[in-house]
């Protein structure tokens, strides 16, 4: 026969108990990951990457509100700008882009360091980004 915990005469067999302990826990989030170790807010500021063989040159900034924007310098041809809603979710940063066009993309992040991160984008291409103003901790993915 299976041990029981009583409470008030109430007989509930210790494996239930333990699973609706677990579930409970896991719910309500105790024993998940501080929030403090999640690098996604470290990702704020302001970032940029310069494509020595192309001239292109991408400034790109991750608000706290989880808001992007930036712009991309095209060599001799000029500037975009993009903005929409980012997030950092499994070792990657989606983005919902909203500026100049509707569409979603992602990068897996490589390496996060208090002044730059590497990103592998979806074609397999590894970019460098250095922060650009104030650092931060170090954390890594």
């Amino acid at each position: 026969m299976l041990a029981s915990v009583s409470h008030t005469g109430f007989q509930t067999p210790v494996p239930k108990l333990s699973a609706l302990i677990f579930c409970l826990l896991f719910v309500c989030g105790f024993g998940a990951a501080p929030e403090s170790s999640i690098p996604g807010p470290s990702l704020v500021g302001a970032w940029k990457h310069n494509a020595s063989t192309s001239g292109k040159v991408v400034v790109l900034r991750f608000h706290a509100d989880g808001k992007f924007d930036g712009t991309i310098e095209l060599k001799d041809q000029g500037s975009i700008r993009f903005a929409g809603k980012w997030e950092f979710s499994a070792g990657k940063i989606i983005y919902a882009y909203q500026k100049p066009n509707a569409f979603q993309d992602e990068d897996k992040v490589i390496t996060l360091e208090s002044d730059y991160f590497i990103i592998q984008a979806l074609d397999g291409a590894q970019r460098r980004y250095d922060r650009i103003g104030k650092s931060k901790k170090s954390v890594r993915p």
